[in-house]
């Protein structure tokens, strides 16, 4: 219907629909765009709501857990340096011990009391004999000399808070004590006791016991050295009941945050100290409930290690910071609700998903208030478009419409008859150019006459000379079929018309014994390549069957082939000559790509060649034959570099690792024809190429020696 159209309708149609498309399509975009950019901005700034809460949570959790392993070290290391004063001290103790031992006659000292002879309370040294042991004079002089202890012992005791007592057992039965009780037990013998034991077994090591409950509801802990008498014999134990008050103290004093605390475990992973320690049920070894992730923790404190874990305890997740205390083989424990860590990173998403919500609010309204005002602008510029369209179509059409009565001469043949050009704007140009068209038509229609005439030659020339390219290379395969003792498969593609490449196939003596087997490429392609081919393959076949060497027939091919080269064109060839009754191979190589050899039963392997340049590259050059011994089921795969340098539409090439490869793929080499191995390369590197152009030709030869 629209074609029907007189042009000044269709101009006046075309101008208002192109205008009012325009203008609704920006209008649409416009708008779209502004929803987008609202979406945007709306999923934009709940990202970063999302992502600053993020980010500021793992902030937080990255600064908790380097203060609180920080602070479990600090506080570990606060509590390893008042055992370790103890160790220090006790350590004093036992060699002031040894001391008196090594030197008794430089001591007078006194008579040691019984503990009921002392005051309760007050600090003082005391002895007790066990039952069954006699204080016999040697036990008198021994007990003179462990009196001297106390002006030590004394002194220890009262500077150091954490000292409840410091006490001796001998293996003679002695208990010595410097202590405020003065409890008396009749049966108590100290060797039987686990300190003096653990410490004896132990030589001069510290033992740390583990921690108990004293009678007051204090913890406390038994540390002990085994001592050596004048002998250097061991002889005894010393050994201090500790009061952890002090540790304690540190324990429930350190606070981290609202809920945040801290314990201790002992080597046993017991609770030593912790805030609910006093409660009736509070369970003292965690380890024996313990579970998942809290189990895990337990099991790293118990083991020494130090670290910063998440684990679930009470059923909700909490940071645990731990160190280990080297002197007593306890753990410190900082632990602190992850809830409370992430707080105000949680604050702060909520304050910003407030902010975002009235952006949004804000955007929206924007957003109805402009599609309003497009709305609008759009009713008065579709008004205004209508009036100047009309205007505009009726000064178009008049001087078409006289164009178009001129230019239905031309369009009858009337190629003579010019169109009157009435003015200069388009409407003339369109005149003019109308008058230069047809001249140009005229002599184009002349010209294309005489092309066709040429273009029909010449393709029917290169069709002649690709047919007698064809039949000067031996095409019927099996050739020399009627012979036991080889299988040759030779074929050539060229990548134009005719080509550069060739291969030949002859014999060079009446027995036919020796076969001389030849494939070369020539440098280019198309028309010049395929003379110089003609050449060179006449050349070559000449000069071998005279029946000289081959190395002396490939000399002086060579040097017919460079005189008069003006055209500087030159020839890769792989010649050779195989002798079938003996197998012996022998080749020269000018500057062709190395075959593949394949020894049966074995692998494709690429034959080793000596080096040298092309036919026609200089008139004398030092070609070398050279020998190998075929066996029975040998192959030799021959090539030009159209196959390894095949290219892909990503111009990566096959390569010749490729090509060793592919071959190498072709399951029981010696069971198949050369045929078949051909197929099979060339299919992969059609495969390879995937459609792409084919840039170089590309020949092949594939002989196979079966002499039985």
């Amino acid at each position: 219907m629209f074609k029907d159209l007189r042009i000044g309708t269709k101009i006046l149609v075309i101008i208002l629909f192109t205008s009012l498309t325009a203008l609704l399509s920006i209008s649409i975009i416009s708008y779209t765009e502004m929803l987008n950019l609202t979406q945007y901005s709306q999923n934009a700034n709940i990202q970063l709501g999302i992502t600053s809460s993020t980010k500021s949570q793992e902030a937080l959790l990255s600064q908790a857990e380097a203060f609180l392993k920080k602070i479990a070290i600090e506080q570990a290391n606060n509590i390893n340096a008042v055992l370790y004063q103890v160790e220090s001290e006790l350590g004093a103790a036992r060699d002031f011990t040894e001391k008196l031992y090594a030197n008794p006659d430089n001591f007078i000292g006194y008579e040691l009391p019984l503990p009921d002879k002392t005051e309760h309370g007050v600090a003082a040294a005391k002895y007790m004999l066990p039952i069954g042991v006699e204080k016999t004079q040697a036990i008198k002089s021994e007990l003179r000399i462990l009196s001297n202890a106390e002006y030590m012992l004394a002194s220890l005791v009262a500077h150091n808070v954490n000292l409840d007592n410091i006490y001796m057992g001998t293996e003679n039965g002695i208990s010595y004590r410097y202590s405020s009780s003065s409890a008396y037990d009749k049966k108590y013998d100290p060797r039987k006791r686990s300190w003096y034991q653990d410490a004896f077994n132990n030589k001069r090591e510290i033992v740390w016991l583990d921690t108990y409950l004293d009678p007051f509801g204090s913890i406390g802990v038994t540390a002990a050295m085994a001592f050596n008498n004048e002998q250097n014999k061991i002889h005894g134990v010393i050994a201090t009941d500790i009061t952890l008050d002090s540790i304690t103290h540190i324990i429930l004093n350190t606070k981290i945050g609202k809920a945040g605390y801290a314990f201790l475990l002992d080597n046993k992973g017991s609770y030593i100290a912790h805030p609910k320690y006093s409660e009736k049920n509070f369970e003292k070894s965690p380890s024996q409930k313990a579970t998942g992730s809290w189990a895990d923790v337990l099991e790293d404190m118990n083991q020494g290690k130090t670290g910063v874990d998440v684990a679930t305890i009470d059923g909700s997740e909490k940071y645990i910071a731990y160190a280990p205390l080297p002197v007593s083989n306890w753990s410190l424990g900082i632990v602190v609700p992850i809830d409370e860590v992430t707080l105000p990173a949680r604050e702060t998403k909520v304050i910003i998903d407030q902010y975002i919500i009235e952006a949004q609010n804000y955007i929206h309204q924007t957003l109805s208030d402009i599609l309003m005002d497009f709305i609008v602008l759009f009713t008065l510029c579709t008004m205004t478009l209508v009036f100047f369209a009309f205007i505009f179509s009726k000064t178009i059409t008049k001087p078409l419409k006289q164009l178009l009565i001129s230019a239905e001469h031309i369009g009858k043949g009337n190629l003579d008859n010019p169109i009157e050009e009435t003015s200069k704007d388009e409407v003339g140009q369109l005149a003019k150019a109308f008058n230069a068209m047809a001249a140009n038509l005229k002599q184009y229609i002349t010209n294309l006459s005489t092309v066709i005439a040429e273009k029909e030659s010449i393709n029917s020339e290169l069709n002649v000379a690709a047919n007698i390219q064809n039949d000067m290379l031996p095409r019927i395969f099996p050739i020399f079929s009627d012979l036991d003792s080889v299988r040759i498969f030779a074929q050539m593609t060229p990548a134009k018309e005719v080509g550069g490449d060739f291969y030949d196939v002859f014999f060079i003596d009446e027995a036919k014994t020796k076969l001389c087997c030849i494939i070369a490429d020539v440098s280019g392609k198309g028309v010049p390549a395929s003379l110089f081919m003609v050449i060179t393959k006449t050349i070559l076949k000449s000069n071998i069957s005279l029946g000289k060497n081959l190395q002396d027939a490939i000399i002086q091919a060579n040097l017919l082939l460079a005189e008069d080269n003006n055209s500087c064109m030159f020839v890769t060839v792989f010649s050779s000559i195989l002798d079938l009754s003996t197998g012996e191979f022998t080749y020269v190589n000018c500057g062709h790509n190395p075959p593949l050899l394949c020894r049966k039963g074995e692998r494709f392997e690429y034959m080793n060649i000596t080096p040298s340049l092309p036919l026609a590259a200089t008139d004398f050059s030092p070609y070398m034959s050279e020998q190998i011994m075929l066996q029975a089921g040998d192959i030799i795969y021959m090539y030009t570099d159209g196959i390894t340098e095949a290219m892909n539409k990503n111009n990566v090439i096959f390569s010749d690792n490729t090509l060793l490869n592919d071959l190498n793929l072709i399951p029981m080499h010696d069971a198949l024809e050369p045929e078949e191995i051909d197929i099979f390369i060339r299919a992969k590197v059609e495969a390879f190429v995937d459609g792409a152009n084919q840039s170089d030709d590309i020949t092949t030869l594939v002989l196979k020696y079966t002499q039985k």
